[in-house]
């Protein structure tokens, strides 16, 4: 009996996590988030309220197993001093790059709050994205403690997709607000930060 519900349950959560999956996939757009990748006016707009996020080709370096393979090969002798200084380094740029997206979300739930225009999926897109993003970045940052930063290569690339998605839709919304209501969002939410402060 107990095999069974085990078995229920695994298969409510899997189809659960395909349905989210399909329900928060977009069609391939132009990054907003990393290497140039954002659109002008979307540049423009994440420059002047100082969003942006970490650097990909610094992530590549991080995370980089020829940096791994040359220490090992090279001096063994310090291996174990140079893991543990690079997941470090994995570490803060992880908490970083979390901070980072959840300045770019944070500024969003401002800008969106009293908006009677939304649209349920946009928004259920941006917020599963997100969600998705911290499930990863929590899952990076376990495996990083576990087996070091050179074995999370593939986790850290889709944990920029789900960035990118986000700041995707953040971009989109704050392409559509005019420029007076953009002004009035700053200044709400650097009122809410100094009072956090």
């Amino acid at each position: 009996m107990i095999g069974t519900l085990v078995f229920i349950a695994l298969g409510v959560i899997l189809f659960t996590t395909l349905l989210v999956a399909l329900l928060l996939r977009e069609q391939p757009e132009t990054s907003l988030a990393f290497e140039g990748g954002q659109t002008g006016e979307s540049r423009t707009i994440f420059a002047a309220l100082n969003l942006s996020l970490p650097s990909r080709l610094l992530a590549d370096r991080i995370f980089a197993r020829d940096d791994w393979d040359f220490v090992c090969r090279e001096s063994p002798s310090v291996e174990q001093a140079f893991l543990q200084e690079r997941k470090k380094v994995a570490l803060l740029w992880l908490k970083d790059t979390r901070f980072c997206v959840g300045r770019i979300f944070h500024f969003y739930r401002i800008a969106v709050r009293g908006n009677a225009a939304l649209e349920f999926w946009t928004e259920l897109r941006i917020a599963g994205n997100y969600f998705m993003f911290l499930l990863m970045v929590s899952s990076v940052q376990s495996l990083i403690y576990l087996r070091g930063p050179f074995y999370t290569h593939g986790m850290i690339m889709s944990m920029f997709g789900a960035a990118d998605r986000v700041s995707m839709g953040v971009g989109r919304t704050l392409r559509a607000l005019d420029l007076s209501s953009l002004v009035r969002i700053k200044d709400d939410w650097a009122r809410e930060a100094n009072t956090a402060d």
